[in-house]
């Protein structure tokens, strides 16, 4: 990837740093070249310059199969970064090589901070890392958290799961807050303005709140500001299960940060061109609308309705917040649940009523026949059977697989023609209610 092309121009600009940054890479290679201190066999032991790594070596072996390459790299440099010595900066706690519940509090934490709109930290992991290495217990602490998950899970016990959710938070509020005997903070690369960190407070304030804090209410449904957030709950449970730490913290935040944030009661809104996301729901909800038979719409149409509608366009940004992480961790099952939000956003901009109850969206209040399609994949999807799915690598839909169909959706989804990916969406659906019809009728 280093190499140089003719003209002696570096091919990768983007990671062609001064040489001091590469100097731990210059004596891993120094190291992997001496036969006494490369990587090899010692019986049954995986060594690296003369330490046992097969701990770490376990860990790279899971990331590989779970096709997680991002962490397996990490993981792979950090062990020999580690090794080499003299060791990071002053104060971290010694070890033959990454804790287990370390890499995952990092993961989880990477996720949070981004969840919350603190910042994108993914590439300065290994300096997290680090952090909770010299904050005292983060790794007992992150353990018991998961601990107690994992029994929640287990015995289907909602309360202990919550309590382990709220320690989750303290744990990244500790790391954020916590300072060395001169009172300097102990993890600076988080550090950052503190209106960055003004959300993570407002979420701290709700789960102070009886009224508002995590619950289980009578019917056993996970309450979060008055909101049922169960279904982000499922999803969750998911994440933990597949010890994916990074979406199980981002899905957290981002839910928190979503329903303490719904949009007040209507007011006048940017103009498309200044309010990026309205117009891209607008243009979603055009091309959707139209492949879905109901109607042809104009976006400024649309984006006035979104001016009066409460909560669709919080409903779009998390999509596509949820498709963007889907793309870039290649997670399919994020991918599918940005899907269905996507036609939940179809649904609250089409049935929501003002207070005399008349419908906010006028230019797509039309007959029930123009909704007939419509309807009916409606009723496909609340059935096991027949509903949106992913498995074994492909997409279904009413028993079919529409995997090409859903592949399309992908570059036009990166090149930002939501208007595409809507109609495309919604021409596939469509199309599978009608062929299903067919076949009934002959």
């Amino acid at each position: 990837m280093a190499k140089e092309n003719v003209e002696k121009k570096p091919i990768c600009e983007m990671i062609d740093k001064d040489l001091h940054a590469w100097k731990d890479v210059g004596r891993m290679i120094e190291a992997l070249k001496d036969p006494k201190r490369t990587l090899q066999m010692d019986g049954r032991e995986f060594k690296f310059n003369g330490k046992d790594i097969s701990e770490a070596g376990k860990w790279m072996v899971d990331a590989y199969w779970k096709q997680d390459f991002g962490k397996m790299g990490w993981i792979f440099a950090a062990t020999m970064d580690k090794e080499l010595g003299p060791g990071p900066a002053p104060g971290p706690k010694p070890g033959p090589q990454p804790c287990p519940f370390l890499v995952e509090a990092t993961e989880f934490a990477v996720g949070f901070l981004k969840g919350a709109k603190v910042g994108d930290f993914e590439k300065e992991g290994k300096e997290i890392y680090h952090c909770l290495e010299r904050e005292k217990g983060a790794d007992k602490i992150f353990a018991e958290v998961e601990k107690e998950w994992k029994e929640s899970f287990e015995k289907k016990d909602l309360k202990l799961g919550i309590h382990g959710l709220d320690e989750s938070v303290r744990f990244i509020v500790d790391m954020a807050l916590e300072t060395d005997e001169e009172k300097k903070p102990l993890c600076a690369v988080i550090d950052q303005d503190r209106e960055a960190w003004k959300d993570v407070k407002e979420m701290v304030a709700a789960l102070k709140d009886p009224r508002r804090t995590l619950q289980a209410d009578k019917e056993g449904h996970l309450m979060f500001n008055g909101k049922d957030i169960s279904e982000a709950g499922k999803w969750m449970a998911e994440s933990l299960m597949k010890k994916d730490f990074g979406k199980l913290g981002w899905l957290f935040a981002a839910t928190m940060d979503k329903e303490l944030h719904p949009d007040p009661s209507p007011h006048p809104r940017p103009h498309p061109d200044e309010h990026e996301v309205m117009k891209f729901a607008a243009e979603f909800a055009q091309g959707f609308l139209k492949g879905g038979k109901v109607g042809d719409f104009e976006i400024r149409d649309l984006y006035e309705c979104l001016e009066h509608e409460p909560t669709a366009d919080k409903i779009f940004e998390a999509t596509l917040h949820e498709w963007e992480w889907a793309a870039k961790k290649k997670d399919a099952e994020l991918g599918l649940k940005g899907l269905y939000d996507s036609m939940k956003f179809i649904g609250d901009m089409a049935l929501e009523r003002d207070q005399e109850k008349k419908p906010v969206c006028m230019a797509i209040d039309k007959t029930e026949e123009q909704w007939a399609d419509m309807k009916k994949v409606a009723e496909l999807m609340k059935d096991e059977k027949t509903r949106l799915g992913f498995k074994d690598g492909k997409w279904f839909f009413n028993g079919k697989d529409i995997s090409e169909s859903i592949e399309k959706m992908a570059k036009p989804f990166f090149e930002k023609k939501f208007g595409l990916v809507g109609f495309i969406f919604a021409e596939t659906l469509d199309k599978e209610v009608h062929q299903d019809a067919e076949q009934f009728l002959y």
